[in-house]
Formats: structure tokens, sequence, C-alpha cells
């Protein structure tokens, strides 16, 4: 689990003030508070933590129906891999793959993973 919106953020891919502006939404919708905070970072709550399997449940339906909704509307879907130079990846961080929706690709419903060659 993150300790800061901004890390969850970066983990998701999304901006940190879209999750600032929706936790409080989501809390007041269930009337409960799911985080607290302390000077260095943030900690769920009992409710918060009980939201995380239902938030998992929900986050794998949307991900189990992508590729049909995908394939209704022509979108190419798959995982698209990319060979690296020998020699690359050891002088480079990690390859991480790449969100071809969040970066204007032809193909959103693809994963790019870059791979030695």
């Amino acid at each position: 689990m993150e300790e800061s919106f901004t890390r969850a953020a970066a983990r998701c891919h999304v901006a940190r003030s879209a999750i600032s502006r929706q936790s409080p939404s989501l809390e007041r919708e269930l009337g409960e508070a799911l985080f607290e905070w302390d000077s260095s970072r943030m900690r769920l709550t009992a409710a918060g933590e009980a939201l995380v399997p239902h938030a998992r449940a929900v986050a794998g339906v949307v991900a189990a129906a992508k590729p049909e909704c995908a394939a209704r509307s022509g979108l190419l879907t798959g995982t698209l891999s990319l060979g690296v130079a020998d020699g690359v990846e050891s002088s480079s961080p990690s390859p991480a793959p790449v969100s071809p929706s969040r970066s204007r690709c032809p193909w959103p419903a693809t994963t790019t993973m870059p791979s030695p060659g």
C-alpha cells in the first residue's frame, strides 16, 4: 500500500490532484473516513482497510471488461514486445510498461514492454 497520494498517483499513472479530489467524494458517499494523516504519511482507517478488497474486485472487473469493450470498438489489444539492443538494458533503469492509452498510441488497449534482444 502506498503511504501518500503522490506515490499512489504515480503508480496508477494519474495526477495526484485526481486522487485528492476523488477521495473526499468517496468518503462522503460511504459516510466514513478512509484515510488518516500524521505529519509524515497517510494510513488507511479501519473503513479504508475494509474497502480494499472491494476496490481490488472492482479494478479486476474493469480490467477484465477492457478487452471485450476494445473488441466491440474495433481496437487492437494485446502486448507489444520491443527488442532492446544488448548492453542498453544494463546502462538504463529497469524497463517499465508504457501505457499507450496515455501516450497517444493508435492501439490504446496494448501494453508495451521493452525486452532485451
